[in-house]
């Protein structure tokens, strides 16, 4: 098998870094930098490449000397250019099964990158997407979710649920100004109300932070940038915010089409979030999977729910949608073995 590992993650503009270090690597760091090796690393499953993308993202730089990429198109487009590259590179990797996956706003990037790849007569085995936001309208459902768990009044949903209407309307109108203004701002409003202490995980205070520095520190050693190849020292930044700057808008627009496309060609999907994630939180994530329009759409959206001890999942064909409990996130971290699990099983599965 060959796995290969995006993370632009919430922004976009994170580096990979905070999953190789933090999560999913062969080794598993702390806050203070100790580290030890990691039971459940991706890499035990096969070769796993983890891509800082696009450019300006952790250590990546444009040769051009172009700060960053501005649309969801060319990032894709350069996803493309780096896998052929990759495989003129490493021509014993051209026929093993390739995995993508990806998180948050990055997945709309690798969704578009693999419905191009497909359609062009490529071969993908499979992309799994962690609390991934595919589309903000749907999603973007932060007062029903707070009400759902008593954190605000009815007076704060009502408020809140009309001004989110208006945040659909500017994304609905390409409106800049509208989206800048109502979208992000009042989700941010949502969880300060509802005294969510922390939007990726809303029983977790210390939102990750300390990690997040722990990896700043560490990748930006000379050191350990000489040890990864690197003829100069790059100034390392945990997430790009001039990535997110210029692609936010875009992606408040993004649509499930191509996930459709790429259902109907028999890609096996696996989408999973986690049951305490404010940001992306599992309901909308439901409600997304369930507009996805695709041959087996329907009988996904009449399947029901099964559980065990680490979350519950439906599925139909191609496609399956996981919550895993009592956790945000980072969920590799918070629940190494439950999300492990799921990973051999989403390689294992039967995509038809």
């Amino acid at each position: 098998q060959m796995c290969i590992r995006d993370r632009i993650g919430s922004g976009p503009g994170c580096s990979a870094g905070n999953l190789l270090f933090l999560e999913s690597g062969p080794y598993a760091f702390d806050r203070k930098l100790g580290y030890g090796v990691n039971e459940f690393a991706w890499n035990r499953l096969g070769d796993v490449a983890y891509l800082d993308f696009p450019f300006g993202t952790g250590l990546s730089e444009s040769e051009d000397g172009e700060e960053v990429l501005k649309s969801v198109g060319a990032a894709a487009s350069e996803l493309n250019a780096f896998m052929i590259h990759f495989f003129e590179m490493n021509e014993e990797y051209r026929d093993k099964k390739l995995y993508f996956a990806c998180e948050s706003y990055s997945c709309q990037i690798v969704v578009k990158f693999a419905a191009n790849y497909i359609s062009n007569g490529k071969k993908i085995e499979g992309i799994m997407l962690r609390s991934p936001m595919i589309n903000y309208r749907i999603q973007s459902n932060w007062a029903s979710f707070a009400r759902s768990l008593s954190k605000i009044g009815l007076l704060d949903y009502w408020l809140h649920s009309i001004i989110l209407f208006l945040c659909r309307v500017g994304i609905q109108l390409n409106s800049e100004l509208m989206i800048r203004a109502l979208c992000d701002p009042t989700m941010e409003q949502i969880a300060a109300k509802a005294h969510i202490p922390c939007l990726d995980n809303i029983s977790n205070t210390r939102c990750y932070d300390e990690e997040y520095y722990a990896v700043y520190r560490l990748v930006n050693n000379g050191t350990v940038q000489r040890s990864f190849g690197l003829d100069k020292e790059v100034a390392f930044t945990v997430c790009n915010t001039s990535v997110s700057y210029y692609m936010d808008v875009e992606l408040k627009r993004g649509n499930t089409k191509s996930l459709g496309y790429l259902l109907n060609k028999k890609v096996k999907v696996s989408m999973i979030f986690g049951q305490n994630n404010f940001m992306y939180n599992w309901v909308g994530g439901e409600e997304m999977a369930n507009s996805v329009e695709w041959e087996r759409g329907e009988e996904f959206r009449t399947k029901k729910w099964k559980s065990d001890n680490c979350g519950r999942r439906k599925e139909a064909g191609a496609l399956r949608l996981t919550v895993l409990n009592k956790i945000g996130q980072l969920m590799t971290r918070e629940n190494d073995k439950c999300f492990f699990n799921e990973l051999v099983e989403f390689i294992q599965a039967n995509n038809s």
